[in-house]
């Protein structure tokens, strides 16, 4: 009662309403969720409707409708109206019996009526003239047309969740892949020690993952941290009684979702019985290799055991009924992996093997350098060649006239006493190569050496429901599900040095609990009118800590100033190091160490009321986050880290004088890794930062819905759904310093702190309060077999704010000393630091008088002065629905979706090319991030569906969908597409990040199939020949047969060139685009030629981007991948069903191809240039990723 007080005043607090029609509709809802009973949402039920008539077809009023669930004996009652119709809402997921009955007709009863979850089931029947005392019995028919709702919506029941393949986790989400406009899956949505229940991203209908939603029976499950999995808690396969997918023209009750708007319901105990027992295990010896595993090891041990079962039954029958399921995952892991080492020469300082071409002038004649024995003394002159390194000592600060190093007489070697102490202790323990590793055209060597990562996880999974018939009007029912985990993992060259992890991405110990809490109901007031609604109440609690936990490694031992923190062990172990182009060393896990208690609170209450040909839905939804970290990750780390990246330091400044090679050809000479090399062995580095948490990170916000819909039976066959949803979303709060969020102001470089000072909490800034969601459809029964649908509607991107704020300054302080590349003064020959100076200490504010200053190095994160405008999505859809022979439902549909305003980040110190930016007068070189509502995107498809519900033995699912996603940037299962500015991010440059979606897939057919095959008692053969019974009977087979189309593709180049701040190059095509359609190593999927790099100026600049811009239609490679079961059913005398199941993850074995998307891919950056076009590995697939898993398992049912 406390908590439900102190919510009370919380939500009013939050509202401060000033008597506005607002604030007058908000109160209207809450006065009537506080009289109604906590209760249940309609999207977990399903409805019948229908129309008694007579043999002639005339309507018969006030018959009698009883249905009753065959299990549980819950039961519903009505009677007709004056035109013969009847309306039973709010029943509960099952089969059904429904019986009608007259005075002066024969009763009749349909038996084996399926209600599923937010279905409409319409069951029109005619009555026979005869006495009450002649029972007429039918069966149901499985193949249902969907005749009274608009919506674009995919269903699975009990037979596809429990036996289709659901992914090495066995997660339902996999299925999602079988709903039209699903992308390809984009992996989990995190680090297994971060995200432990596995959830996965998958875009949908060309909107982002971080768009859908999850209700578990009727409750959001919001994980607040990553939002792009759709949920907090993933209930475990077993515990699944049915899943449906909403994806188009919602009903107006569905809210507080963009795009897949995803209900799963849990089982519940019946008047039976019943349990299952299982046991999956999973060993190296059961999968194949990767295609490309160079390491000629043995498979490494790898175990899982998914272990668990349940039970549940009657506690009273026909009353009260239990249900609890116990899921167990533990899984052993070792990972072999490759990485870069140096080679022993460079050790030393010798770089003498790596020199290259020789460099002439202009006009043919050598270009001379001079010599340096390192030590002030300057040798002969010698003729420039590629890979040379230059003492930063020598010629002129800006990196002119240098020397190149020449110790002992022999050329391009340093003198090891230049080593810096730091530099010369990881040179110690850094390790020879052990494998012969990959020599490029330049001689450079990569994956050159052999290492193995250790992995230790543990999950227990818990749910307990109990369902109560309080009357046969009221059914209650509670929720508690828990979900406990631990993992352990080791990793890198030791624990001295640190280094790559290969496999593992969650290093050290890390715990999380996970506990939701749900109870409602569904209470029917009078035959016309019913209310029902849910309470719902999730928290995690979640720490993990970084194997080099403890010790100061950076501090104490590397001595570089800066690092770690001498009063605090949660910044303890070893900074990263990061050299290019060899993996790095130390702590590369930037996110460790943390801890976050988080939680949430939902409520939905609705009412519904049937009046003639009208049934009336409305209700309220109210959702309250809290967040509550300690994780300083953005930028460099709670340790802090030193890059050598650009090898300018020991670099040679030739820009602006024209060279040529031996062939006289343009010569353009490029630091080299090499460079970067010796400038960590000087300490000279390119950028560095560290991160520290100055308060906690916080945040709380409220979400409010407002909904109603009038589903209205114009005619027998055509019903109108006439309805709207308005959404409230105030603006978040935080519990800590003035409880106001934060604001950059650019006109003075200073943070303005929401509460403090004499500043206003909310800084100015407001949400919308306009957010009102049309929500309108049409269904059309053509005859009765066909229906004709129609809808359209808006919804609201529902991503969390507090996501994105989280780690705003002051609360976590991230420095970024690096250079300001738009300012043409730049002088980056000398490097920016070095480890004998460390990392400049981070400066600590003082908060009291509300505004602070800002050091240039720091990032910001922040709301911007005015609206804060939230992405609308409007989303439309024309399908037709037919009935097939075999049971079989054909749809075939046009559906489509805009967003306007949607959420991104602007980097404010972005600039044009060649001009400084807004913020260079500052000397700002960190990120200064503002969230805007100004990205939008369309989407456009023809989707078709083929099902059959799983009857007589037989399930089908197949999906097709042929569509085109445009947008400016794509969110990615962890939010990236709104955590990082875009692409082009200078002032004017927003257009030109428009272009085809990440995740843009023209063509996508999917299929499944459960089929039980018809040998053996109880089928069409084999029945009774004993024999052929026992080595035929009881087999089953199932699959998920997917083709995916590839991805579109930005082609990058190096930015180097390019005097600018926050932009990415692109290539310039010079030539017909040709797609060759090679794949592997040395073979091009397109022909290269086609494209070049901008070419340089006379300055020896760039000045333009590259004629490709962002995803421009050269599609990767797509992909085929068989999932299948084969599955052998012992009967053990009546009541007990033994399964052994065999399930294999692509079991065709068919690999996917790497044809880069990202910054930094092989396939889609132009590395090199081969007579002035882009070579190299560009437009090459030169791995591919995927093998054969099998999985062996038992399952007893009973």
């Amino acid at each position: 009662m406390r908590v439900r007080q102190e919510l009370r005043k919380e939500i009013f607090v939050s509202l401060r309403c000033n008597g506005g029609t607002l604030c007058i509709l908000l109160v209207l809802a809450l006065a009537v969720l506080w009289t109604i009973p906590g209760a249940q949402a309609q999207v977990l039920y399903g409805s019948v409707v229908g129309l008694v008539t007579d043999p002639t077809g005339a309507a018969i009023p006030r018959a009698h409708v009883t249905i009753t669930n065959s299990l549980t004996n819950l039961k519903r009652e009505t009677d007709t109206d004056e035109s013969g119709r009847y309306t039973i809402p709010n029943l509960p997921e099952g089969n059904y019996d429904v019986t009608l009955s007259a005075s002066g007709f024969k009763p009749l009863t349909q038996t084996g009526v399926g209600i599923r979850v937010g279905s409409v089931v319409r069951l029109d029947s005619s009555l026979e003239v005869g006495a009450l005392t002649e029972q007429v019995t039918v069966e149901a028919t499985g193949a249902l047309l969907q005749t009274e709702k608009s919506e674009v919506s995919t269903g699975f029941g009990t037979a596809p969740v429990e036996n289709l393949p659901t992914g090495f986790y066995r997660n339902f989400q996999y299925l999602l892949v079988l709903v039209p406009g699903a992308a390809e899956i984009q992996g989990m949505t995190g680090a297994l020690a971060d995200t432990p229940e596995r959830a996965i991203a998958v875009p949908m209908n060309g909107l982002g993952p971080a768009s859908n939603s999850t209700r578990i029976d009727g409750a959001q499950s919001i994980f607040l941290w990553k939002p792009g999995g759709g949920a907090l808690y993933i209930p475990p396969i077993e515990s699944i009684q049915e899943v449906k997918v909403t994806t188009n023209s919602y009903e107006p009750e569905k809210g507080m979702a963009g795009s897949a708007a995803m209900d799963v319901i849990t089982k519940s105990g019946t008047n039976d019985f019943h349990g299952t027992l299982f046991a999956y295990h999973f060993n190296q010896h059961f999968q194949s290799r990767e295609a490309w595993d160079y390491s000629g090891q043995k498979k490494p041990k790898q175990i899982l055991n998914d272990d668990g079962g349940n039970f549940g039954g009657p506690i009273k029958k026909n009353k009260l009924f239990f249900f609890g399921n116990w899921d167990g995952v533990f899984e052993r892991d070792i990972f072999n992996g490759l990485s870069t080492v140096p080679m022993p020469e460079l050790h030393n300082g010798d770089f003498s093997k790596y020199l290259g071409a020789k460099i002439f002038n202009a006009n043919g004649s050598p270009f001379m350098v001079p010599t340096t024995d390192g030590h002030g003394g300057l040798g002969p002159m010698v003729q420039l060649q590629q890979g040379m390194v230059f003492d930063p000592k020598t010629g002129n600060q800006d990196g002119t006239n240098r020397a190149v190093f020449a110790a002992g007489g022999v050329l391009n070697v340093m003198p090891t006493d230049r080593f810096v102490s730091a530099a010369q202790y990881l040179v110690g323990k850094w390790p020879m190569p052990n494998f012969p590793g990959i020599v490029d055209a330049e001689g450079n060597v990569s994956q050159n050496y052999f290492l193995q990562s250790k992995q230790k996880f543990n999950r227990n999974n818990l749910d307990f429901k109990v369902d109560w018939n309080r009357t046969e009007k009221h059914w209650v029912w509670v929720k508690y599900s828990v979900m406990n985990s631990l993992t352990q993992a080791t990793c890198g060259y030791s624990a001295e040095l640190g280094g790559p992890c290969v496999g593992t991405d969650s290093p050290g110990l890390t715990h999380d609990l996970v506990q939701t809490a749900t109870v409602g109901h569904t209470w029917t007031l009078t035959p016309n009118f019913l209310i029902d609604g849910n309470v719902g109440y999730s928290r995690m609690g979640i720490y993990g800590k970084a194997q080099d936990y403890g010790t100061n490694i950076g501090l104490d031992v590397l001595k570089i100033p800066g690092t770690n923190d001498p009063n605090d062990k949660r910044y303890s172990g070893l900074p990263e190091i990061s050299v290019g182009g060899y993996d790095p060393l130390g702590n590369t896990i930037g996110w460790q160490p943390f801890t976050r208690n988080d939680w949430s609170f939902t409520n939905a209450d609705n009412a519904s009321w049937t009046h003639g040909s009208h049934t009336f839905r409305f209700g309220v939804d109210l959702i309250h986050n809290h967040m509550n970290h300690w994780q300083p990750e953005n930028g460099f780390g709670p340790r802090g880290q030193l890059n050598f990246t650009r090898g300018d330091a020991t670099f040679l400044n030739v820009k602006g004088i024209p060279l040529v090679d031996a062939k006289g050809d343009t010569a353009n000479i490029f630091e080299s890794q090499y460079n970067r090399f010796a400038s960590f062995l000087l300490g000279i580095w390119d950028e560095a930062g560290r991160t520290i948490q100055y308060q906690k990170m916080n945040g709380k916000d409220w979400e409010y819905g407002l909904h109603f819909l009038d589903r209205w039976k114009v005619t027998p066959r055509l019903t109108l759904n006439l309805g709207v949803r308005y959404e409230y979303y105030p603006l978040m709060r935080r519990d800590s310093l003035g409880k106001g969020i934060e604001q950059y102001d650019p006109a003075t470089n200073t943070v303005l702190l929401g509460g403090l000072g004499g500043n206003p909490v909310d800084l100015g800034i407001k949400t919308q309060k306009g957010l009102f969601a049309p929500r309108v459809g049409v269904a059309y029964e053509l005859n009765s077999k066909t229906v004709i649908r129609a809808g359209f509607g808006s919804t609201f991107d529902t991503y969390p704010i507090l996501r994105e704020l989280r780690g705003g300054y002051p609360a976590e302080i991230s420095t970024d000393y690096t250079f300001d590349l738009s300012n043409p003064n730049t002088n980056t020959f000398q490097g920016r630091g070095t480890m004998d100076g460390g990392i400049p200490a981070v400066a600590l504010p003082d908060v009291s008088k509300g505004t602070i200053p800002v050091d240039p190095s720091v990032g910001v994160r922040y709301v911007g002065p005015g609206t804060l405008k939230r992405g609308r999505i409007e989303t439309w859809n024309v399908t037709v629905e037919r009935k097939l022979p075999g049971e079989l439902v054909l749809g075939v549909g046009y559906v489509g979706n805009r967003m306007s305003h949607g959420w991104g980040q602007i980097d404010q110190r972005a600039s044009r090319i060649d001009e400084p930016g807004p913020l260079s007068k500052y000397g700002r070189t960190a990120d200064t991030l503002q969230l805007q509502g100004y990205l939008d995107s369309h989407y456009n498809a023809l989707q078709a569906t083929l099902d059959r519900r799983f009857t007589k033995g037989l399930y089908i699912k197949a999906a097709y969908t042929y569509s085109k996603a445009i947008d400016m940037t794509s969110d990615e299962s962890w939010g990236g597409g709104l955590w990082m500015a875009p692409t082009f991010a200078g002032p004017g440059y927003v257009q030109h990040n428009r272009g085809m979606a990440d995740f843009d897939h023209r063509h996508i057919f999917r299929l499944a199939h459960v089929w039980e095959l018809p040998f053996g008692k109880g089928h069409a053969l084999a029945a009774n020949n004993p024999v052929a019974r026992a080595i035929l009977g009881g087999w089953q087979v199932n699959g998920i047969w997917d083709y995916t189309g590839g991805h579109p593709t930005t082609l990058y180049a190096d930015n180097s060139n390019l005097r600018q701040i926050g932009n990415y190059q692109t290539v310039d095509q010079i030539g017909p685009l040709k797609k060759v359609g090679g794949l592997g190593p040395g073979k091009f999927w397109y022909d290269p030629s086609s494209f070049a790099p901008v070419p340089l100026g006379p300055d020896g600049y760039q000045h333009r981007f590259g004629s490709t811009g962002r995803n421009i239609p050269i599609y990767s490679p797509g992909h085929t991948n068989l999932d299948a079961g084969l599955f052998r059913h012992f009967t053990i005398r009546e009541r007990f069903d033994l399964q052994f199941r065999a399930e294999g993850l692509n079991v065709m074995n068919h690999p996917t191809w790497n044809f880069d998307n990202n910054l930094w891919g092989a396939s889609n950056y132009c590395w090199d240039t081969v007579s002035g076009h882009c070579a190299g590995t560009f437009m090459q697939a030169t791995n591919a990723s995927g093998h054969r898993t099998i999985r062996l398992g038992l399952r007893l049912a009973f």
